[in-house]
């Protein structure tokens, strides 16, 4: 299969890596020199807003929100309509 990316920053040029590995035919489109602007200015962290969060249940999100002494109280009204 012949696949194009667009963009040759960190992202690109892995999914044409292991796009490549499996056989497939890569061309990276990219408007100026690979690796250049995002990839160059992310100080080395790829996502780091994909960082493990802690699982909170739904009966702990409700009492904080619906509870009237609360800092943010929402009214069950509000939800329901």
């Amino acid at each position: 299969m012949n696949v194009a990316i667009i963009g040759g920053g960190i992202t690109g040029l892995f999914c044409a890596h292991y796009l490549m590995r499996d056989g497939h035919e890569v061309s990276v489109i990219e408007r100026r020199s690979t690796g250049s602007l995002t990839s160059i200015y992310n100080a080395g962290l790829l996502t780091p807003s994909l960082a493990p969060t802690p699982k909170i249940g739904l009966g702990r999100i409700l009492s904080t929100y619906l509870g009237r002494d609360d800092p943010v109280y929402i009214s069950p009204r509000q939800i329901l309509g």
